[in-house]
C-alpha cells in the first residue's frame, strides 16, 4: 500500500459506541484477495474496543469493487 502525500486530516467520528478521532488518508490502492480498489480512503484509529480486531472493512470498499457477498456460504467474490 503506498499512500499519496499531502492529503491527510484528523476527524472525530461518532457512532453507536461513541466517539473517537482518526486520521484518513487517501492510498494509491487496497487490496482484499482478489478485490482491488485505487484512490481509496482510508481511516485508521486507535480500535481500543476491548477485543482483537485488525480492520473494519466498509460497504464503500466492498461497492467499488463491486463485491458479491455469499453469506450461506461465507465467502466473497
Amino acid at each position: 500500500m503506498r499512500v499519496a502525500i499531502g492529503d491527510s486530516r484528523n476527524l472525530l467520528k461518532r457512532g453507536i459506541g461513541g466517539s473517537e478521532y482518526v486520521y484518513e488518508k487517501q492510498v494509491d490502492s487496497i487490496k482484499l484477495g482478489h478485490l482491488v480498489v485505487t484512490k481509496f480512503r482510508i481511516q485508521i484509529g486507535a480500535m481500543n474496543y476491548g477485543f482483537k480486531i485488525r480492520a473494519i472493512i466498509g460497504t464503500d470498499f466492498f461497492l467499488d469493487s463491486q463485491a458479491i457477498i455469499d453469506m450461506k456460504e461465507m465467502r466473497i467474490y
